[in-house]
C-alpha cells in the first residue's frame, strides 16, 4: 500500500533467520565468548558464536565465521578485514551482502541489489566504513589442488545506532537524538509475520520499544507546557517531516507504480515496517509511516486508529474537546469519524510538510470515492478506520 498524496516528492523479507538472542540477558565481559544458536522458520538450528569487541559492541558469526572454521573476522575502529585460512592458486572473488540496503541500486527503475562484489589477490579482504548490520559473506577461488571452493558465513555486528531529527514548524526549532542498539531494530527486522496482511489490518505492527518511548518523551519535553492538541500535532510534524517518502517511479507522472517505496526498500511491491523499521532506514511509505505515528500516539496516552482506504493509509486520533477552526482553504477539509464510540481525527503522514491532525484534502478518490465516504459511508470491512487495540 503506497499511495503517495503528492507524487512530485520523492522522500525485507530477505531471510528466514530469527535471531534469538535476549541481548539485555547477555553479560558480556572482555573474556566472554558464548554459543547462542540461530533459528529458522521450521526449527532448525544453525551454530552461532558471539564474539565480545569490548564497549559494548559485540558480533554475532555463524557460518564459516565459527572459530576453528575456514573464515575469521577482525574490526579495528571502521574497517572489518575478513580472512579465509585457505590458500589460492589465482584470486578471491568475494561478496558481500548488506542486508540493511535497500532492495533497488537505483532510484529512477528498480535494480536487485545482489551484494558488493570484491576481487582480491590475498586471502584478506578489507571493507572500510563499516557500520552496525547485518551482513552475508561468501567467498570463491581455486585452491592449491585445483578445486573450485566456496565458503561463506553471516556476521551481525551489534553496537549503539545514532538518529538524529531536526525539522521546523513555522518559527518553532526542534531537534533531538537517540541511540540505541542495533539489536532492537534487528528483532523487529526478523520477526515472522504477514508484511501485507490479507485483512488490510495493519495495526499488529503497532509495537512499542525501548527507542520509540525515548522518541515519545523527547516530544513530550519539546512540547513543554503545550496542550494535548500541540502534543499530539507535534508529534504529526516529527513523524510528516523527519522521515522520508522513498524513492518510487510513476506510470507517466500519475499515481500507479513502476516501482513502489516498498519495492525500492524491500523488493516486495507492499510490505509494512514496524515502527523501529522506519526509525531505523528514515523512510517509509504510507501505512509505515501511519504505524510509526500511532504507536507515537498511543506512547503519550491518546487514542489512535489507522485509517485505511484503497490504496493509502493514514492515521486517527483522539482528542478530548478538541474542535478546531478549518483553517486551512479548499480542498483542505476538517475529517474525522467515529470507531466505538470514539471520535479519530485523520491526519496524512506521507508529505514532507506540517498540516495539522483533522486536515487533509479531500478531492483525492480513492477506489471512486472520497476520504469522507471510508469514514461514513464504507461497508468493505477491507477499508475504514481501525483501531489500535490496547
Amino acid at each position: 500500500m503506497s499511495f503517495k498524496m503528492r507524487p512530485e516528492r520523492t522522500p525485507r523479507n530477505t531471510s528466514k533467520k530469527v535471531i534469538c538472542v535476549a541481548v539485555a540477558a547477555i553479560l558480556l565481559t572482555s573474556a566472554l565468548l558464548v554459543y547462542v544458536f540461530l533459528s529458522d522458520d521450521n526449527g532448525d538450528k544453525d551454530e552461532t558464536f558471539i564474539k565480545d569487541l569490548g564497549d559494548g559492541n559485540y558480533l554475532i558469526l555463524s557460518g564459516d565465521f565459527i572459530p576453528n572454521r575456514t573464515m575469521s573476522v577482525d574490526i579495528d575502529a571502521d574497517v572489518m578485514t575478513i580472512t579465509v585460512n585457505a590458500g589460492a592458486t589465482d584470486s578471491y572473488h568475494w561478496i558481500v551482502f548488506d542486508h540493511d540496503r535497500p532492495a533497488s541500486t537505483s532510484k529512477t527503475s528498480f535494480i536487485r541489489y545482489t551484494g558488493d562484489i570484491h576481487i582480491t589477490y590475498t586471502s584478506a579482504l578489507e571493507i572500510t566504513d563499516v557500520r552496525y548490520g547485518y551482513f552475508t559473506i561468501s567467498v570463491e577461488f581455486e585452491n592449491e589442488n585445483g578445486n573450485e571452493v566456496r565458503y561463506s558465513g553471516s556476521i551481525v555486528y551489534v553496537g549503539n545506532v545514532v538518529r538524529e531529527f531536526s525539522w521546523s514548524v513555522g518559527s518553532n526549532d526542534y531537534d533531538f537524538s537517540i541511540s540505541f542498539s542495533y539489536v532492537e531494530y534487528h528483532e523487529f527486522r526478523m520477526k515472522a509475520a504477514d508484511r501485507s496482511p490479507r485483512s488490510n489490518d495493519y495495526t499488529a505492527f503497532v509495537q512499542q520499544s525501548p527507542a520509540i518511548k525515548e522518541i515519545s518523551e523527547n516530544l513530550r519535553s519539546l512540547n513543554g507546557t503545550g496542550n494535548d492538541a500541540e502534543l499530539a500535532n507535534l508529534i504529526l510534524s516529527f513523524v510528516q517531516m523527519c522521515i522520508e517518502y522513498p524513492p518510487a517511479v510513476f506510470f507517466g507522472g500519475g499515481t500507479s507504480f513502476l516501482m513502489s517505496p516498498d519495492m525500492y526498500l524491500t523488493g516486495y511491491d507492499n510490505y509494512a515496517f514496524y515502527p523501529m523499521e522506519t526509525i531505523f532506514h528514515g523512510m517509509g511509505d504510507c501505512e509505515d509511516t501511519s504505524i510509526l505515528a500511532a504507536v507515537l500516539f498511543e506512547s503519550l496516552g491518546f487514542r489512535s486508529a489507522l485509517f485505511l482506504v484503497p490504496g493509502h493509509a493514514m492515521v486517527g486520533v483522539s482528542l478530548i474537546d478538541h474542535d478546531p477552526i478549518n483553517i486551512l482553504p479548499p480542498p483542505f477539509e476538517l475529517l474525522f469519524g467515529t470507531k466505538d464510540g470514539i471520535r479519530y481525527y485523520v491526519a496524512e503522514t506521507s508529505i514532507d510538510i506540517h498540516i495539522p491532525i483533522g486536515f487533509v484534502d479531500n478531492s483525492f478518490l480513492f477506489g471512486g470515492h472520497n476520504l469522507s465516504h471510508y469514514l461514513n459511508h464504507n461497508q468493505d470491512p477491507r477499508f475504514g478506520l481501525f483501531p489500535v487495540k490496547r
